[in-house]
Protein backbone atom coordinates (compact mmCIF):
# COMPACT_ATOMS: atom_id res chain seq x y z
CA UNK A 1 0.00 0.00 0.00
CA UNK A 2 2.81 2.40 0.85
CA UNK A 3 4.47 1.79 -2.52
CA UNK A 4 1.14 2.31 -4.32
CA UNK A 5 0.44 5.56 -2.47
CA UNK A 6 3.98 6.88 -2.74
CA UNK A 7 3.90 6.39 -6.52
CA UNK A 8 1.63 9.46 -6.62
CA UNK A 9 2.53 11.52 -3.54
CA UNK A 10 -0.29 13.74 -2.32
CA UNK A 11 -2.89 12.00 -4.50
CA UNK A 12 -3.18 8.63 -2.78
CA UNK A 13 -3.68 8.67 0.96
CA UNK A 14 -3.73 5.06 2.17
CA UNK A 15 -5.68 3.95 5.24
CA UNK A 16 -4.39 1.09 7.42
CA UNK A 17 -6.70 -1.25 9.35
CA UNK A 18 -6.11 -1.39 13.12
CA UNK A 19 -6.79 -4.51 15.14
CA UNK A 20 -7.62 -3.85 18.78
CA UNK A 21 -6.77 -7.22 20.34
CA UNK A 22 -3.08 -6.19 20.63
CA UNK A 23 -2.54 -2.58 21.76
CA UNK A 24 1.24 -2.70 21.25
CA UNK A 25 0.78 -3.86 17.65
CA UNK A 26 -1.88 -1.19 17.03
CA UNK A 27 0.42 1.56 18.32
CA UNK A 28 3.28 0.21 16.17
CA UNK A 29 0.93 0.23 13.15
CA UNK A 30 0.05 3.88 13.78
CA UNK A 31 3.75 4.77 13.87
CA UNK A 32 4.33 2.75 10.68
CA UNK A 33 1.47 4.59 8.94
CA UNK A 34 3.08 7.95 9.69
CA UNK A 35 6.59 6.83 8.73
CA UNK A 36 5.32 5.23 5.50
CA UNK A 37 3.72 8.52 4.45
CA UNK A 38 0.17 7.16 4.45
CA UNK A 39 -1.64 10.35 5.35
CA UNK A 40 -5.08 8.69 5.09
CA UNK A 41 -4.85 7.50 8.69
CA UNK A 42 -6.08 4.32 10.34
CA UNK A 43 -9.39 2.50 10.28
CA UNK A 44 -10.64 1.69 13.79
CA UNK A 45 -13.16 -1.16 13.94
CA UNK A 46 -16.56 -0.70 15.55
CA UNK A 47 -16.79 -2.83 18.68
CA UNK A 48 -19.99 -4.83 18.66
CA UNK A 49 -21.92 -5.60 21.84
CA UNK A 50 -20.50 -8.68 23.52
CA UNK A 51 -17.17 -8.53 21.64
CA UNK A 52 -14.05 -10.05 23.18
CA UNK A 53 -12.37 -6.61 23.38
CA UNK A 54 -13.51 -3.63 25.49
CA UNK A 55 -15.69 -0.84 24.04
CA UNK A 56 -13.87 2.13 22.50
CA UNK A 57 -14.88 4.47 25.33
CA UNK A 58 -12.78 2.58 27.88
CA UNK A 59 -9.24 3.42 29.00
CA UNK A 60 -7.98 0.29 27.23
CA UNK A 61 -7.32 2.32 24.09
CA UNK A 62 -5.72 5.44 25.59
CA UNK A 63 -2.34 4.52 24.09
CA UNK A 64 -3.92 4.20 20.63
CA UNK A 65 -5.53 7.65 20.84
CA UNK A 66 -2.28 9.12 22.19
CA UNK A 67 -0.33 7.58 19.31
CA UNK A 68 -2.79 9.06 16.79
CA UNK A 69 -2.21 12.49 18.35
CA UNK A 70 1.57 12.08 18.70
CA UNK A 71 2.03 10.91 15.10
CA UNK A 72 -0.70 13.19 13.66
CA UNK A 73 -2.63 10.22 12.28
CA UNK A 74 -6.38 10.47 11.64
CA UNK A 75 -8.67 7.74 13.02
CA UNK A 76 -11.58 6.67 10.77
CA UNK A 77 -14.49 4.28 11.13
CA UNK A 78 -17.03 2.72 8.83
CA UNK A 79 -20.46 4.12 9.62
CA UNK A 80 -22.25 0.83 10.11
CA UNK A 81 -21.69 -2.82 10.96
CA UNK A 82 -23.67 -5.63 9.39
CA UNK A 83 -22.98 -7.83 12.43
CA UNK A 84 -25.26 -5.66 14.56
CA UNK A 85 -28.17 -7.14 12.63
CA UNK A 86 -27.38 -10.82 13.04
CA UNK A 87 -30.55 -12.68 13.85
CA UNK A 88 -32.74 -10.33 11.82
CA UNK A 89 -34.61 -12.46 9.36
CA UNK A 90 -34.50 -11.25 5.79
CA UNK A 91 -38.19 -10.52 5.78
CA UNK A 92 -39.94 -7.23 5.07
CA UNK A 93 -40.14 -6.38 8.82
CA UNK A 94 -36.52 -7.44 9.35
CA UNK A 95 -35.33 -5.28 6.46
CA UNK A 96 -37.43 -2.37 7.77
CA UNK A 97 -35.77 -2.69 11.20
CA UNK A 98 -32.32 -2.63 9.58
CA UNK A 99 -33.23 0.57 7.73
CA UNK A 100 -34.68 2.19 10.86
CA UNK A 101 -31.75 1.23 13.10
CA UNK A 102 -28.98 1.98 10.58
CA UNK A 103 -29.11 5.74 11.19
CA UNK A 104 -28.57 5.71 14.96
CA UNK A 105 -26.10 2.82 14.73
CA UNK A 106 -24.03 4.81 12.23
CA UNK A 107 -23.25 7.27 15.04
CA UNK A 108 -22.31 4.60 17.56
CA UNK A 109 -18.60 4.55 16.77
CA UNK A 110 -18.15 8.32 16.99
CA UNK A 111 -20.01 8.41 20.31
CA UNK A 112 -17.64 5.74 21.65
CA UNK A 113 -14.57 7.67 20.47
CA UNK A 114 -15.85 11.01 21.79
CA UNK A 115 -16.44 9.57 25.25
CA UNK A 116 -13.14 7.66 25.22
CA UNK A 117 -9.82 8.84 26.56
CA UNK A 118 -8.64 10.02 29.94
CA UNK A 119 -9.56 13.70 29.67
CA UNK A 120 -13.23 13.59 28.73
CA UNK A 121 -14.38 15.40 31.87
CA UNK A 122 -17.20 12.87 32.21
CA UNK A 123 -17.92 11.85 35.81
CA UNK A 124 -16.47 8.42 36.43
CA UNK A 125 -13.83 8.73 33.71
CA UNK A 126 -10.18 9.01 34.62
CA UNK A 127 -8.57 12.43 34.51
Amino acid sequence: MADFCNALPGRRAGVAQLFLNDIDAAVAEIEWVRNAGLFGGVLVPIIEHGASVPPLFTEAYDRIWAACVDFDVVAHQHANVTGLYEGYEMTDPGMAMILIESGPNAYRGIWHMIFGGPSTGIPGSSS
